[in-house]
């Protein structure tokens, strides 16, 4: 029953969210995360893989789903009386040609410690340099250069 509750939970607020931005506005308004960081040649198997040894917590039902997502991931970090101040995104989206993916990343308060400044979008940042520490990237595509599923 807990798990029911929760997956209800997070559907709803979802929704919320999706109003939310449908009425004003904020850094998602375009459906999808702003911070994109490159494109990749990798399959799913293997973006999940080295995402699972660099600690990211993969596709849980707690965060928000953008459109067109195949992926995502989270870990928290800068942990402060056991609670995390902090927290990585990473979500992965097809891009139509050639069987690329597309990673979009961002860093952000953590809805545990910071639950209002998470839930308004304070604190965000682009995540990208992190993340092409550990994924490879193709250098030579921007991100206009390929067309998104969906589009």
């Amino acid at each position: 029953m807990k798990t029911f509750c929760v997956h209800a939970l997070c559907w709803f607020r979802n929704r919320i969210w999706d109003l939310r931005r449908a009425i004003r506005g904020d850094p998602f308004e375009r459906e999808r995360e702003p911070f994109f960081c490159g494109l990749s040649l990798l399959d799913l198997a293997t973006a999940e893989q080295i995402l699972s040894s660099h600690s990211y917590v993969l596709n849980e039902v707690l965060q928000y789903e953008d459109r067109d997502q195949v992926l995502s991931g989270h870990f928290y970090y800068d942990f402060k009386n056991g609670v995390p101040e902090r927290q990585k995104h990473i979500r992965i989206f097809p891009a139509a040609s050639y069987n690329l993916l597309e990673i979009r990343s961002h860093d952000e308060f953590s809805w545990v410690a910071h639950p209002i400044w998470h839930l308004l979008g304070k604190g965000v940042v682009n995540d990208c340099a992190f993340v092409s520490s550990f994924f490879p990237f193709l250098s030579n595509l921007r991100s206009g250069a390929i067309s998104r599923a969906g589009e």
